[in-house]
């Protein structure tokens, strides 16, 4: 269930919000409280709003938006499980402020976000009380940081952009479970302010556009995207043995939109990746 409200306060400032409601509900054979697979059912309610503004200027605008989001557990974290271990759902508080401009050829934005998580899963290495390795509710984390974006039409039929993002993402803390092969037990560790996995703090994003062939009968482009992606680590711990570094790669992608009598539309579309072959 959703609905939603937008409010013209002057010419320039303008208020909006969203209210929504989703009902999620799992059925499955699951571990019941007796470790013994049985029918089981869990049901989530969880209401989602989100606020905002807008003042435009004469080729700009500023906004400002506060949102709360939940998102439930996957079918894993439930069928691996008990009642007794089975993670809660995920909350996001997210702030997000910015600046766009469009002048004539050219636009330029920014964004300044910071996501707040209570309760985010995240995989520690702990076995619960079924034998599974599980996903556990962090209770505290975060991700802030801010993106950056350009465009610029050289001709009618030629352009280029290019975006960036700058973030820092971590963990409050969390324990690390390590199994020990010589006892059968797990030890634990305890990290702080520790990278969130697979977050790298920087992307950067770049491509042409080049339309070829404008026409009633066919329309052909050609991209060419380049992207960067900085390193990070596959795991919450920040250790340097989980650090994966940074790639970069590119693409070229072709689309060729033809205009027959007989139909509407016939597109061809070729894409290939990583065409310099980085590794």
């Amino acid at each position: 269930m959703y609905t939603q409200l937008n409010q013209q306060i002057t010419d320039q400032l303008s208020i909006f919000g969203d209210l929504q409601y989703r009902h999620v509900d799992y059925r499955f054979f699951g571990f019941n409280e007796q470790l013994v697979i049985s029918d089981q059912r869990s049901s989530l309610h969880f209401f989602n709003p989100k606020f905002g503004a807008f003042y435009r200027l004469k080729n700009a605008k500023l906004y400002y938006s506060f949102a709360v989001a939940h998102r439930e557990p996957n079918r894993d974290d439930y069928v691996n499980t008990s009642p007794a271990s089975r993670p809660v759902p995920e909350v996001l508080f997210d702030h997000e402020s910015g600046y766009e401009l469009s002048v004539d050829r050219y636009g330029l934005s920014a964004n300044i976000y910071y996501m707040k998580y209570r309760n985010q899963l995240v995989l520690t290495g702990n076995i619960n009380d079924v034998g599974e390795y599980t996903r556990t509710n962090i209770p505290s984390s975060y991700r802030f940081g801010i993106e950056l974006a350009a465009s610029l039409g050289i001709s009618d039929h030629l352009s280029i952009a290019a975006n960036t993002t700058f973030s820092r993402n971590r963990l409050s803390h969390y324990l690390e479970y390590i199994d020990n092969w010589d006892t059968g037990d797990q030890e634990t560790i305890l990290h702080s302010n520790t990278p969130l996995a697979f977050s790298p703090s920087e992307l950067m994003q770049g491509g042409i556009h080049w339309q070829i062939l404008n026409t009633e009968e066919a329309d052909w482009n050609l991209e060419m995207l380049h992207k960067y992606v900085g390193p990070q680590h596959f795991d919450n711990t920040g250790n340097d043995y989980t650090r994966l570094e940074g790639y970069y790669f590119s693409d070229l992608r072709m689309i060729l939109d033809l205009y027959p009598s007989w139909v509407e539309k016939i597109s061809i579309k070729i894409l290939l990746q990583n065409v310099f072959n980085n590794s």
